[in-house]
């Protein structure tokens, strides 16, 4: 069997051959990965604290597994801004989870997987300031809940022991998508699976920049992830012309229609944004092979580029789905 990361990099390249609805213009793109400075891209490869946890061991652990297992919900994010009670960090939904999983910490919880198991909708939704009716709760409970019984039964309730069971990126992300439903990020495409592992990439990379490349963040095979497929970068290639639309794909969007997830837009969508990534790693490397850049650095840089209100002025698409 194919190791994880590279089952997404041979699916999704077959998605953008095939690709009737997104094309991924590569003369342009080239033109854009010649503005990228690499030393710009490996100085945001990192954990920020302004709105992060930053402990140490079983805590610190604790808090990237809890981040990571709620690290989704773009496509309600609007609903979410909505909300009267809404307590935004910085605009960004991602930020604000996990400020409020910040703050938990330091008031105390401990976010293990015991606690992860046994949360309620009332204890999260109180956690987050929101009602407890808001669909993004229930999902984010269910996520936390699945997670947390998996480690509870597999693995004495440790995420350390979890670790200890997985020497590498390519086994923690294989047991992820092999025992959890809201990691096992893949669908089908003109009757062929396609695999993305957006969120159990995002752990690995997450635990990675967390603990240094150290310790519980140690992943030997750390190069070897694609970019995290979200709605975020399609979006940003989109704005400086690497990909193109369908007209009424792109009228759609404009319009805030959601896409259907495993739909055949939204998967050309996600599988075009991580080729992109491969291309532009390998063309930053044929500049300077001696540090070559990695798609999980090139995918924080464009994360971070994206903020901007130029990238964000126009509306990206939408997709209710637990996978980003």
């Amino acid at each position: 069997m194919s190791l994880p990361y590279e089952r997404v990099r041979a699916t999704t390249r077959q998605v953008v051959e095939q690709a009737r609805l997104v094309r991924l213009d590569t003369e342009r793109l080239r033109q854009v990965v010649d503005t990228y400075d690499p030393i710009l891209i490996r100085a945001a490869h990192t954990f920020t604290s302004d709105y992060h946890f930053l402990g140490s061991g079983e805590l610190q652990l604790n808090y990237v597994f809890t981040l990571d297992a709620l690290n989704f919900g773009s496509g309600l994010s609007p609903l979410w801004k909505n909300l009267e009670a809404a307590r935004l960090v910085q605009g960004s939904l991602y930020k604000t989870v996990a400020d409020n999983l910040r703050r938990a910490m330091l008031a105390g919880e401990l976010l293990d997987p015991v606690w992860a198991a046994s949360i309620t909708t009332d204890q999260l939704a109180a956690l987050f300031g929101l009602p407890s009716d808001f669909p993004l709760v229930e999902m984010f409970v269910n996520s936390l809940n699945e997670l947390g019984n998996w480690l509870v039964a597999e693995y004495g309730g440790s995420y350390s022991h979890l670790l200890e069971d997985s020497p590498d990126a390519a086994s923690l992300v294989e047991k992820l998508v092999s025992h959890l439903s809201y990691f096992n990020d893949a669908t089908t495409y003109q009757g062929q699976p396609v695999y993305f592992y957006k969120r159990a990439q995002i752990l690995v990379n997450d635990l990675y920049l967390a603990f240094a490349g150290k310790s519980y963040g140690s992943f030997p095979d750390i190069a070897c992830l694609t970019m995290f497929a979200d709605n975020l970068l399609p979006h940003y290639f989109r704005m400086v012309g690497v990909l193109q639309y369908n007209p009424a794909l792109a009228e759609r969007i404009e319009a805030g229609q959601p896409l259907e997830a495993g739909s055949v837009e939204e998967v050309e969508l996600r599988a075009s944004a991580v080729q992109c990534v491969e291309l532009a790693c390998q063309w930053l490397n044929e500049r300077q092979p001696e540090q070559p850049i990695f798609p999980a650095q090139l995918d924080n840089y464009l994360w971070n580029l994206s903020q901007s209100t130029e990238i964000k002025s126009r509306p990206r698409h939408r997709t209710v789905t637990y996978f980003y």
